[in-house]
């Protein structure tokens, strides 16, 4: 169920390959994109049609058949679908009415059935989170200043810098490498070199890390030891001395009277 941007897909059964193909652009989806292989055996009078958002609706599958729906590109901004093994049944309800239900294959390999008509496809927007670090204690930095560019050096965003990291969700391409570029560091901080990442196909956080080293402080002089003797002391000692030396020209001079 996509609505926005451009994805593609495909659906086959388990002997013929790509025998009905489609995909999306914006809201109101590309019509023309559906291709049907004429050698195809997986439906009987297939019929096809869009609704209002872009949603493709399939008739004259068979019963009982295997069918895998894959997304060959998903949207921008968003990872790759996990492709979906379904089936359609025939259900007897207790009036004896016959119904078609769709039912999904699990991982386990059982098929659940849904309650619906529909097979339901869902994407997970990328995840990136960017977290600033001290260089020293490994602790988040706030206030620092970011812009994102693309590999063409194309602007995509601006940001600054929080204590837990901050999370950009759907804005970068799976594929696609950015680069982050520090442009205004934390006060005491030196500015760090661009990072550099290419963003996976996965809806999982992805986590990119910078660091930041601080600038190192102004300190005063270490006062100096071994073999220059401090001014003071030196100037106490000599006036001991001297005083000292009058005490004994004075007693020496009682004596002598």
């Amino acid at each position: 169920m996509k609505e926005t941007n451009y994805w593609e897909q495909f659906l086959t059964t388990g002997s013929v390959s790509d025998f009905l193909s489609y995909k999306n652009a914006q809201k109101d989806g590309d019509r023309d994109s559906v291709k049907v292989s004429e050698t195809a055996q997986g439906y009987a009078n297939l019929k096809t049609s869009f609704d209002e958002n872009g949603n493709l609706h399939v008739g004259g599958l068979f019963h009982d058949t295997e069918y895998t729906l894959t997304e060959t590109r998903p949207a921008d901004g968003y990872a790759t679908a996990d492709s979906i093994v379904y089936m359609l049944k025939q259900n007897v309800a207790e009036d004896g009415t016959v119904h078609s239900v769709v039912s999904v294959k699990q991982e386990d390999g059982t098929f659940s059935d849904r309650e619906d008509d529909k097979t339901v496809m869902v994407d997970e927007q990328t995840k990136i989170r960017l977290i600033k670090l001290d260089a020293e204690t490994g602790q988040g930095l706030p206030g620092a200043k970011f812009t994102v560019t693309d590999a063409d050096g194309n602007e995509v965003m601006k940001f600054v810098s929080t204590e837990d990291g901050v999370d950009i969700t759907g804005k970068l391409i799976v594929g696609q490498t950015y680069t982050f570029t520090e442009t205004s560091a934390p006060k005491g901080y030196k500015t760090a070199k661009p990072v550099t990442y290419t963003v996976k196909d996965t809806g999982k956080v992805q986590k990119v890390s910078v660091t930041d080293e601080r600038i190192p402080e102004d300190r005063p002089p270490v006062p100096q030891t071994g073999g220059n003797t401090p001014v003071i002391p030196l100037a106490v000692g000599f006036i001991t001395v001297v005083g000292a030396a009058v005490w004994m020209f004075r007693k020496r001079k009682v004596m002598g009277n």
